[in-house]
């Protein structure tokens, strides 16, 4: 539960949320906002959900530096190499990579507590 008490987690929720609606419904326009804000979202909102999950079900609220490495390259690899295969709407950019990564650091070390000595399952 900690993670909803987390203002860094609600701080890329919202950054999210509003980017979403200011281009989708109000047609807004922000050039690299626009290409690169979702990747970088992606992993602290997906990785704080799991977060949550496992916090809920196991007792284990913070994910480790591996599993959450791991688990963003996961996400970053369907996000790019498998759903621009299916999906009209996904296009594969290699600089997305580097915003997933960004955004598996910024929910390591900011939104799951980064290295403590508590243990992490």
């Amino acid at each position: 539960m900690k993670v909803l008490l987390n203002p860094w987690f609600w701080l890329v929720v919202v950054a999210f949320l509003v980017h979403l609606v200011l281009n989708r419904v109000g047609g807004l326009q922000l050039g690299l906002v626009d290409h690169y804000l979702d990747p970088f979202c992606a992993a602290p909102i997906l990785l704080g959900l799991w977060s949550l999950e496992r916090n809920l079900v196991f007792r284990r609220p913070r994910i480790s530096a591996v599993e959450t490495a791991v688990a963003t390259l996961l996400l970053a690899l369907i996000f790019e190499e498998v759903f621009p295969r299916y999906g009209e709407g996904f296009r594969h950019d290699l600089l997305d990579y580097l915003f997933y990564g960004l955004g598996g650091v910024y929910f390591y070390f900011l939104v799951n507590g980064g290295d403590r000595s508590e243990p992490t399952g």
